[in-house]
């Protein structure tokens, strides 16, 4: 029989276990624990303090357990949700009642740690921001190839994100995320710059001025599993961007002013000076606008401007542009402008990088480095060359002669008329720098020479200068035509005859003296030279009679007298008381003088020819109706008005008659008569 002591003492086995929750404070009463037995029945719930204290129950075991062992299951019954993870650990712990022998009982346990029955459970909160934004570009599209970076920094922490933007424009603004669990704890305030690091490509410029955006973002935990997110500050879903693109490019016309002389054969340049000042436009035939207003310099450079493009948010010069450029320089001082302009096609396209690429279009237009204009200068001048026609014996009417200006081939350049007084204007002469310069390329040099002659009637020439009663002036004069070109399109011209350039002979001009081949003769006495009247003469070539006159004491003129023929004086009846006289010869030279050696007659003084009577001796002395003349071997010379006060013995048409003339009789001149 056994004998139980009924005094033995209740022994107790105390669970302990701590609870803990990662990533939030506990607040008490947040998780349930249970404890089963072996068989899965339910024997205690407990839960958890603010603390994390479990407080699980005590066990008491008495003598009636002694040899028993008891097996308990510790877990935790909480679920997971609202950010939290609950710990899904089982305990196991076996208990067995001992009987010490001393009337005391004690617990033998087995399994896991009955003190240290935790349960750790995870709480994790979530929450997160977009930024959004959009990259825009003014001027030209965007294209995928170009970099965009943009940069978005925490204040707090330094962290940085940086990302781009696609051809869209789009920014691929990261989702930022905040996170509280136990590791980590992202409550509290964010604040974020959101800026600009790139600008792409050539030509773009970030914005201006440049942009900063300030996101203010405050994160609270909701205490559910999610963080409440609030931004504060710049719109965070408007963080856009714009970026200006620009491109430029220009080109420069090239060009200069050349003057030349107008030369058929070959373009003569004259140097340009100071003094050529030329003005040159540029049109923009688009708008027909003049752009530009340029000069050139003093070595002919034409001082064109740099022509410039662009593109940007005022203008956009892509495209094709057609220019004209032209000369408006007025005429004058010999100078010409060029009339001819020019056109410039340019074709103006943007290469993506701030560039524009300014293409000449030579099937259009010219270069525009070879721009050049060719002025012309021509100097004038003219001058009129003179010559003076005198009739020596008789009145000269206007158109009576003329004279001839022949070239040095011979040729016949003008024929000119006498006016009354005599004047001959020859021929206007008009010389240009270009005839000058033409003249050059054959070899022909100032001073140009030309001859002045008389325009002698058919059959008249130096040997035979006699016909119809005249002796023409057979004399060939020169003049030499210079010229002096000031530079300002004046040429002066000057004419000098024979050679005759000393200032007093400025007035000289070539005169033409002709002489009307005519003869006075007188009927005189013998003794006293007292003219008579009553006789009869005859002139008489050979045997045939020309002429027949009665004497009238005054003298009686001969004309058209042919210079180398015998003419013979008869008369036919003396004057009353007077004996008849023999037959007088004369002849004249081809310069007006009498041939000595074929002359019988006497010459007075004055040049007319003298025939006597010798008084009858049974007469009375006749009386003359004039007193008589000295007879000489010859008369005076005959001197005419030139109009440069020179006597016309000077001449060159005159000095071989004046040389004759010293020898031989004189001529006499009397009033005009009719001429053939």
């Amino acid at each position: 029989i056994v004998v139980i002591d009924k005094k033995y003492k209740p022994v107790e086995l105390q669970f302990k276990g701590k609870k803990t929750l990662e990533g939030r404070d506990l607040a008490g009463d947040d998780f349930e624990f249970e404890i089963t037995d072996g068989d899965g029945k339910q024997l205690w719930t407990v839960k958890n303090d603010k603390d994390g204290n479990i407080p699980y129950p005590t066990i008491e075991y008495t003598y009636e357990d002694i040899g028993k062992e008891f097996k308990y299951i510790i877990k935790e019954t909480s679920k997971d949700g609202n950010g939290i993870t609950v710990d899904t650990k089982e305990y196991t712990v076996t208990a067995k009642v001992i009987d010490n022998g001393d009337g005391t009982l004690s617990i033998e346990t087995t399994g896991d740690d009955p003190e240290k029955l935790d349960f750790v459970n995870k709480y994790e909160a979530k929450g997160e921001i977009q930024f959004k934004g959009t990259k825009t570009l003014k001027n030209r599209k965007l294209t995928s190839k170009e970099f965009f970076g943009f940069e978005i920094k925490e204040t707090e922490s330094g962290q940085t994100w940086t990302v781009k933007c696609d051809k869209k424009g789009n920014i691929k603004y990261p989702a930022i995320t905040y996170e509280k669990n136990g590791e980590k704890d992202d409550t509290g305030t964010h604040t974020y710059t959101i800026t600009e690091t790139g600008a792409g490509s050539k030509g773009i410029t970030k914005d201006k001025p440049e942009k900063d955006y300030t996101v203010t973002v405050t994160v609270t935990d909701n205490g559910d599993g999610t963080l409440d997110v609030k931004a504060a500050g710049d719109d965070y879903q408007k963080l856009d961007f714009e970026n200006t693109y620009e491109a430029k490019g220009y080109i420069t016309f090239k060009g200069y002013l050349h003057i030349f002389y107008p030369d058929p054969i070959n373009k003569k340049y004259r140097d340009v000076g100071k003094d050529d000042v030329y003005e040159f436009e540029i049109v923009d035939k688009d708008t027909n606008k003049v752009i530009s207003k340029v000069k050139n310099d003093a070595t002919g450079k034409i001082k064109y401007p740099v022509i410039r493009f662009y593109l940007n948010e005022k203008q956009d010069d892509t495209g094709t542009h057609t220019y004209e450029i032209r000369e408006v320089s007025k005429n004058g001082n010999g100078i010409t402008s060029d009339p001819v302009p020019y056109t410039v096609v340019l074709d103006v396209t943007d290469n993506g990088k701030g560039k524009l690429v300014v293409k000449v279009d030579l099937d259009n237009g010219e270069n525009p480095k070879e721009l050049d204009f060719y002025n012309t200068y021509e100097a004038k001048g003219s001058i009129t060359l003179r010559s003076k026609k005198i009739l020596a014996g008789d009145e000269l009417a206007a158109g009576d002669f003329s004279v001839d200006l022949v070239h040095t081939d011979g040729s016949v350049i003008a024929t000119a008329p006498n006016g009354k007084d005599g004047t001959v204007y020859l021929y206007r002469f008009d010389l240009t720098s270009t005839d000058i310069e033409l003249g050059k390329q054959y070899g022909i040099e100032l001073p140009y020479i030309r001859t002045i002659r008389e325009h002698l009637p058919e059959g008249v020439d130096a040997d035979n200068p006699y016909k119809d009663g005249i002796i023409y002036d057979t004399t060939e004069h020169k003049v030499a035509i210079s010229a002096e070109d000031d530079g300002k399109g004046k040429l002066t011209l000057t004419a000098v005859y024979d050679d005759k350039e000393d200032k007093e002979d400025e007035k000289y001009v070539p005169t033409f003296v002709n002489l009307v081949t005519q003869v006075k003769v007188r009927k005189v006495d013998s003794s006293t030279q007292k003219a008579l009247k009553g006789a009869t003469l005859q002139l008489l070539k050979g045997k045939t009679v020309l002429k027949t006159w009665k004497t009238d004491g005054k003298g009686y003129i001969l004309t058209d007298l042919e210079p180398g023929v015998l003419y013979t004086l008869h008369e036919v009846a003396a004057p009353s008381g007077y004996t008849a006289t023999s037959d007088k010869t004369f002849m004249l030279d081809v310069d007006g003088s009498y041939v000595m050696k074929k002359t019988t007659a006497k010459i007075a003084k004055d040049g007319a020819l003298i025939v006597e009577n010798t008084p009858k001796k049974s007469s009375k002395k006749s009386s003359g109706s004039g007193g008589g003349s000295t007879v000489g071997k010859r008369g005076p010379i005959v001197n005419v008005e030139t109009g440069d006060d020179t006597p016309i013995a000077l001449y060159v048409g005159l000095l071989a008659a004046a040389a004759a003339a010293a020898a031989a009789a004189g001529i006499v001149i009397f009033k005009r008569r009719k001429r053939k």
